[in-house]
């Protein structure tokens, strides 16, 4: 089987974790994954706290890691090496601006960072392994605000900038020097569009 035509093999075997959507995941040491929140329906605000994680190298079922601080979905989630950040949110009907982190090598759960400065859902976060950005998402309306912190160092975060449309629901990902922001609802149409920003 092919993944976008890259020729990637599937399994056949399938991993288990808790039943959810609209969760986010970070996977911020070696071989290790973390899932974090999400809903368990479409039909409902079935929101949950869970923290799951497995091995990526491993085939088997996920298993818990830990709690969020409240039940929440829809954040995005960035990394360092030692620390992963959990950005925004919803604990339903309530946009959330908390960005709440998680130090993985101590395996301490999650406390509070600092604040976002737009409460937000559906956003995009990206790091380079020590500043972590978080940009667009649904604050009532589409958002085209980037919000930038360094991971080592708790604290709210800075508005460093603005994506070139508000938008939510994009793909974000980063290298050393630069962020990269993919696709994403804006106000009357999906895009096709790839923004990027240096560090």
């Amino acid at each position: 089987a092919t993944v976008g035509g890259f020729g990637w093999a599937l399994s056949a075997t399938t991993l288990q974790i808790t039943p959810r959507a609209w969760s986010n995941s970070v996977r911020p040491l070696g071989d290790d994954c973390f899932i974090a929140g999400g809903r368990t329906s479409n039909s409902s605000p079935s929101t949950v706290d869970d923290v799951d994680t497995f091995a990526l190298s491993t085939l088997g079922n996920a298993s818990a890691f830990g709690e969020l601080d409240a039940n929440v979905n829809s954040a995005s989630g960035s990394c360092s090496l030692v620390r992963a950040l959990y950005c925004g949110g919803e604990t339903y009907p309530t946009k959330r601006n908390r960005i709440s982190y998680q130090d993985v090598a101590s395996n301490s759960l999650l406390g509070d960072f600092g604040d976002l400065t737009v409460a937000r859902t559906y956003s995009g976060s990206a790091s380079n392994g020590v500043l972590s950005i978080t940009g667009g998402g649904d604050s009532g309306s589409k958002s085209d605000v980037i919000d930038k912190v360094t991971i080592a160092t708790l604290g709210n975060a800075t508005d460093v900038g603005d994506l070139s449309e508000a938008l939510s629901g994009m793909c974000a990902m980063g290298n050393a020097t630069k962020a990269f922001f993919c696709g994403g609802d804006a106000v009357s149409t999906n895009l096709d569009t790839i923004q990027t920003c240096t560090w």
